[in-house]
């Protein structure tokens, strides 16, 4: 694909300002909690992701959209936590 770079860096981005605002909000818990949180809320989004798919993406709430930045989030954070235990 032309421009990859061009396409990711805004998505990067926006995804890395939703990391730093929710993870303002919930007061660093993901991190308290570590991989256990990680893999319950990875769960959780994609069994969302999987029924917003089978159900034409009529949300009540969140987008497909919202649920892959929430994916790449989670998987970020999880990262983060796996990369300080080395």
């Amino acid at each position: 694909m032309e421009n990859l770079k061009e396409k990711l860096e805004p998505m990067v981005m926006e995804i890395i300002q939703l990391i730093i605002k929710k993870n303002q909000d919930y007061g660093n818990a993901i991190f308290k909690q570590k991989m256990p949180a990680i893999s319950l809320m990875l769960d959780m989004k994609i069994s969302r992701l999987g029924n917003l798919i089978k159900n034409n993406d009529t949300p009540n709430f969140e987008s497909i959209k919202d649920t892959l930045n929430d994916i790449i989030g989670y998987a970020l954070l999880g990262k983060i936590i796996q990369d300080e235990k080395a």
